[in-house]
């Protein structure tokens, strides 16, 4: 009787499986595959039906769901399930997930990444715990059912063994990696080689930059989701044919560009030679647009460029930034809404220092007058790259470094899950790869893990959306500067907008926050003369005290003449 019962059950569940097949196809527009098994219970998005893409030959358990929109950001988006998977119990998929073919989904998995083919994740947020794995129709993996599936002429797809690469052959010994770990955090000792990542005081950029030494050192890329597996340093110390297996490839729509031999190396290419970045003649840029290279603008300072009636520093901030992001998307042969890592994650530029510093205050850039910028990149591994600008105008020269990684989100619409990344690098990319951390970026470091002095003062800054988030929802980085000056005016009183303008500034950025977070601007040294101003100060998040940003600047004093009468312009 229980047998009969147990056969009527399956007959019955192919039966509804095949009406909410169509049901949904139907009724609903949602993407289903040939011999999906969806259980009455699983949850497909309505919300966003045609954002549910389920392969062939997949099994969906009872309660998973599958999100294709959050209601939080707004966001309406693809999901991605591929075939031959198996999607285990309670599950949830969440929204832009892309989960590769012949996976397996643990119960009570919460899928907030992708998962590449043929891998097994589980867990809160889930994680890959096994790779490689061969599953037949509806993930199913059981070697009995494989084999009566290869006699029924259904045989699983063989997993191919990676290619012997000579590269394989390097790898690191454990005094190699304590001294690599060592140049950031020198009391670890070789115990602490087999200790969790998370347990040895490692931040972000520490991993950031410890990944591109290995990188360098090894002569080849360490692929995302091998990067991503690693538990502890001493992972890195295994036999590299385990650690560096080739990755499961992405499928056709998501596959980046591959990345480059080992050890290539392309000189930058030169802009035009020029004694001066203006040109001798009158007027716009004589020769054109056209005519300059991609790493170079001219412009008229305009009303659009200026504030307090000089060089508008957040105009400039965001130029400087869009030429560096502009440069370095032409070299990586993408816009920057396609620019994505290994695994298909989008991936967003995250700066993490600018340096500034002008010969006269931008109030001496005035109205009128000419203006051009050049920008030169460089790289060290994939992660970090670095532009050198320089602003030339008419009275004055600055220069100014910038310093940038690539984030993407942990959770979708989070701006505090930011988790870092790194973009695929095409062979012909013409930025320099410097081999080795840049003193730029070493003193960042160095100050991102020294204490800051006591605050003076403090006060709270509510975030402006209109003005203080950027197009993908992120605080810009160019209002950091913007926020500190109107704390320290409210403060200081008005003189200190208008009777100051910056020479100098250098910002260390740590973190970023979320729309509604209210900030607390932290003032630490103050000091001035009858010539200059000099701070450093802070922004933190109020929610939980996170430090985001340092933030020093000297700031010359100014005696502008009355407005309402015009000026000769000097070109």
């Amino acid at each position: 009787m229980t047998t009969l019962l147990a056969t009527l059950r399956r007959h019955g569940f192919h039966v509804s499986s095949g009406l909410q097949r169509w049901w949904y196809r139907t009724v609903w527009g949602m993407d289903i595959g040939r011999g999906v098994k969806l259980s009455r219970s699983a949850r497909l998005d309505r919300t966003n039906p045609k954002g549910v893409h389920i392969g062939d030959w997949t099994a969906v358990t009872f309660d998973a769901a599958i999100l294709t929109h959050d209601m939080q950001s707004n966001r309406h988006v693809d999901t991605w399930v591929g075939s031959h998977c198996f999607i285990g119990a309670r599950a949830i998929i969440m929204p832009g997930v892309r989960i590769g073919d012949h996976s397996v989904v643990g119960a009570g998995a919460v899928v907030m990444s992708d998962v590449p083919p043929r891998s097994v994740v589980s867990g809160n947020p889930a994680r890959v715990v096994r790779s490689g794995v061969v599953t037949g129709r509806w993930g199913i993996g059981d070697p009995r059912f494989l084999a009566k599936e290869e006699a029924a002429g259904r045989p699983a797809p063989a997993v191919e063994p990676p290619p012997p690469s000579p590269a394989d052959a390097a790898h690191l010994s454990r005094a190699e990696l304590l001294a690599m770990l060592r140049e950031r955090r020198p009391e670890l000792e070789d115990a602490d080689l087999d200790r969790p990542f998370v347990e040895l005081g490692l931040d972000s950029f520490d991993l950031i930059s410890l990944r591109a030494d290995l990188e360098t050192r090894l002569g080849r890329a360490i692929p995302d989701a091998r990067w991503q597996s690693l538990r502890c340093p001493a992972d890195l110390a295994q036999p590299a044919a385990d650690r560096y297996a080739a990755e499961p490839e992405p499928s056709a729509e998501r596959r980046p560009a591959a990345p480059p031999p080992a050890a290539t190396v392309v000189p930058m290419a030169k802009p035009r030679v020029r004694y001066s970045l203006l040109p001798p003649q009158r007027g716009d840029a004589p020769d054109g647009p056209a005519a300059l290279p991609p790493n170079e603008r001219h412009y008229r300072i305009n009303l659009p460029q200026m504030a307090m009636r000089g060089l508008s520093e957040g105009w400039l901030f965001r130029e400087l930034g869009d030429l560096h992001w502009a440069v370095l998307m032409h070299e990586l042969k993408t816009q920057s809404a396609s620019l994505a890592d290994g695994a298909g994650h989008r991936l967003y530029a995250t700066f993490t220092r600018v340096a500034f510093t002008s010969n006269v205050p931008l109030t001496d850039y005035r109205e009128n007058e000419r203006l051009a910028i050049r920008i030169d990149e460089s790289r060290f591994g994939a992660a970090m790259f670095f532009g050198d600008a320089r602003i030339e105008g008419v009275r004055g020269v600055a220069t100014a470094r910038l310093m940038t990684t690539f984030a993407r989100f942990g959770e979708a619409g989070a701006n505090t899950s930011l988790l870092k990344g790194q973009p695929v690098i095409p062979p012909e990319c013409a930025i320099r790869d410097l081999g080795e951390l840049p003193p730029f970026a070493v003193e960042y470091r160095q100050l991102r893990a020294t204490p800051l002095p006591p605050a003076q003062a403090e006060l709270d800054y509510e975030i402006q959306p209109f003005h203080d988030i950027n197009g993908v929802g992120l605080l810009y980085f160019a209002a950091y500067p913007a926020i500190a000056e109107l704390c320290l005016t409210r403060l200081k009183g008005p003189a200190f907008a208008f009777e100051t303008s910056t020479v100098e500034r250098d910002i260390c950025y740590f973190a970023n926050a979320e729309p509604t977070d209210t900030l607390i601007f932290r003032l630490h040294d103050w000091a001035e003369d009858d010539r200059e101003v000099r701070y450093l100060a802070s922004l933190a998040r109020k929610s939980d005290g996170v430090t985001m940003a340092r933030i020093r600047a000297v700031k010359r004093r100014v005696k502008l003449p009355p407005p309402g009468r015009p000026v000769e312009v000097e070109d």
